[in-house]
């Protein structure tokens, strides 16, 4: 074959330039691939998408489904396909960097790219029902007594995903404001 047919322009050879033939990028395999295989995760995928996208207790993620198990299994399938980061719990001082999480839990992060594109994906619908499913599981791993000095930290952990699935007037915001408020200057 000559050079002289590469240098050809495209509209001289036929080619329909109108619809590329490109494949669909990598993260969209794997998210039909883990949706195939564990519905769930999916789910889990969607609510992950309405929260702050960093250090998520995973906890919160429990009350997605009857069976603690279950949701394990699907956050260990999406993060086999590096759709999030599951965060382990570290033992030594509370410093904390990449990796480490400050209360002992164990977390779970999204890419903040792959978070924005899932929720563009949702329909309206589908994005109010799944902001209000993350707001519900939310309030469920709350602290009750904001006032409790124990709980301050789990509070101020929760903080960002609540900005995030809570609107301002709520009760759950309410309850997270307060134990913010209660936390003395020197605690944050």
């Amino acid at each position: 074959m000559s050079t002289s047919r590469w240098r050809t322009p495209c509209w001289d050879r036929n080619i329909d330039v109108a619809r590329p033939t490109r494949p669909p990028p990598t993260w969209q395999v794997s998210r039909a691939r883990v949706a195939e295989l564990n519905p769930r995760a999916e789910v889990l995928l969607r609510l992950l998408s309405c929260y702050a996208p960093d250090h998520l207790p995973v906890d919160v993620l429990a009350g997605a489904g009857d069976d603690e198990l279950a949701v394990n299994e699907a956050l260990a399938l999406l993060a086999s396909y590096s759709l999030i980061t599951l965060t382990t719990p570290t033992a030594g001082p509370a410093i904390t960097g990449a990796g480490q999480v400050p209360d002992g839990r164990e977390s779970v992060s999204i890419h903040r790219l792959t978070q924005v594109v899932i929720w563009h994906q949702l329909s309206a619908r589908q994005r109010e029902q799944t902001r209000a499913r993350a707001a519900e599981l939310l309030d469920w791993a709350l602290p009750v007594d904001p006032r409790a000095r124990a709980n301050w930290p789990r509070y101020a952990r929760l903080l960002p995903h609540a900005r995030a699935v809570t609107p301002p007037g709520s009760d759950t915001m309410g309850k997270v404001i307060d134990a913010g408020r209660l936390r003395p200057r020197f605690l944050r």
